[in-house]
């Protein structure tokens, strides 16, 4: 994961799912990188937000090592000032999320998880 970098358009982000990939194109203006083995950034670069959002991950590994998946606990933690643009995303991310990737790596997904009491 470290020194990944991960791209999107926020545009196509919808409220339970975040699809990313490593291959950058024109639709993919947005990007996740995984600065080092504990700190993430996120560079939204829309025509009517721009944005910056850091903080901490973490990331493990299912018992089977087919997915990486996050149930019961947050990966991600905010550490940046609130932006009123990113703020759905912002929220997003410091939920329960699950994190899976295709067999190449080369294909992510960020999915609301089951928020366990």
């Amino acid at each position: 994961m470290k020194g990944s970098k991960w791209y999107f358009n926020l545009k196509s982000y919808q409220e339970d799912v975040l699809y990313l990939d490593k291959n950058r194109d024109k639709m993919k203006s947005d990007m996740l990188y995984f600065v080092d083995s504990k700190h993430f950034q996120i560079t939204v670069n829309q025509q009517n937000c721009k944005a910056v959002i850091k903080g901490t991950y973490q990331i493990m590994k299912t018992n089977d090592g087919t997915n990486v998946i996050i149930g019961r606990y947050r990966p991600f933690a905010i550490t940046s000032h609130y932006q009123k643009c990113v703020g759905e995303l912002s929220e997003f991310l410091s939920g329960a999320l699950d994190v899976s990737f295709d067999e190449d790596w080369q294909r992510m997904e960020i999915k609301q998880g089951e928020d366990f009491v």
